[in-house]
């Protein structure tokens, strides 16, 4: 886990993929009761309720602030990795 962070009284977990970039995860989730979520083969919400969701939430993905935020960790990443980089040559 990066860090923890809270958007619209949600808290998200932001973990690393395997190709480095930050994947923010909502916290509900990562909790025990969230393993048992019963998955049926149909939708049961209305159509015009999962149109909403979906543009909602590329909305989210695709704001100025999630990218800046992206930007911000990308960059303190880098400069972490060049510091333990100067430790190493250091020693």
């Amino acid at each position: 886990m990066i860090r923890l962070y809270e958007l619209e009284d949600e808290s998200y977990y932001v973990v690393r993929r395997v190709d480095g970039t930050p994947l923010a995860v909502p916290a509900w989730m990562t909790r025990p009761e969230a393993a048992h979520a019963n998955v049926v083969p149909t939708a049961r919400l209305p159509v015009r309720v999962l149109l909403e969701l979906r543009r909602l939430t590329v909305t989210c993905l695709f704001s100025p602030v999630q990218n800046v935020e992206e930007q911000w960790m990308q960059a303190l990443t880098k400069m972490s990795r060049k510091e333990e980089s100067n430790e190493q040559d250091h020693r």
